[in-house]
């Protein structure tokens, strides 16, 4: 098994391009999970729409939806927990009808989530938050092509880098998720599954729903 790597043959072992096979493994919450996450602190959302507001009326806790930095801003208590719904309301189809507000809002999503983390290191709070992003990509990731919104997986490639930034800093660690949800799944069916997956302790940085079983992605080769 030998591979052409700059005019020079090379065994596999040593290549730097390796093929993965990644399939959806069943993965049901802990028997006697709580389905109430007991946030404490106040939350933002960035999102507009009816996922939005229903989950804004579902937390319990203090809760902001915001769209800019602006917004951001013009809140002065401390921030632990951000969710991020934009991808993952029904507006947010992958067609070309309203993608100039969407590129927008999804451009802003950046910025607050690095002045929400700035701000998180400032206050000292990086151990007590999270960041939850939801998402309807199928439920499988997109690995089936069924994807609804393809602002999924900007929003997920967000978290996977914050993940790592964080996660490697040395610094207390944020708990963050990724939830990809089927794109016909009602509201309070996806706002039931973002508050349990955030009553989980021991969390998946990726996790699917699927038919209502809970899933998440492994390699199998």
């Amino acid at each position: 098994n030998l591979i052409a790597h700059r005019g020079r043959t090379l065994p596999w072992e040593e290549s730097v391009t390796l093929r993965h096979v990644i399939r959806m493994r069943e993965a049901p919450l802990p028997a006697g999970a709580p389905v109430d996450p007991g946030i404490t602190g106040a939350v933002i959302v960035i999102g507009q729409g009816q996922l939005t507001s229903r989950l804004l009326e579902c937390l319990g806790v203090p809760s902001f939806s915001v769209q800019s930095r602006s917004d951001l801003a013009a809140i002065e208590v401390p921030l632990p927990h951000l969710i991020i719904t934009m991808a993952a309301e029904s507006e947010a189809k992958t067609d070309l009808a309203g993608w100039t507000r969407r590129r927008e809002l999804l451009r802003q999503t950046y910025w607050i989530c690095q002045e929400w983390y700035r701000r998180l290191l400032d206050q000292g709070l990086l151990g007590q938050a999270s960041l939850t992003a939801v998402t309807r990509m199928g439920g499988d990731l997109g690995l089936s092509g069924q994807i609804e919104s393809a602002e999924g997986g900007a929003v997920t490639g967000l978290l996977k880098a914050l993940g790592v930034e964080n996660w490697g800093s040395g610094q207390p660690q944020i708990a963050i998720r990724a939830i990809d949800v089927e794109a016909d799944l009602e509201v309070d069916e996806v706002v039931a599954v973002v508050m349990a997956e955030m009553s989980v302790s021991r969390y998946e940085l990726e996790v699917c729903w699927q038919q209502g079983r809970r899933m998440v992605p492994c390699l199998v080769a």
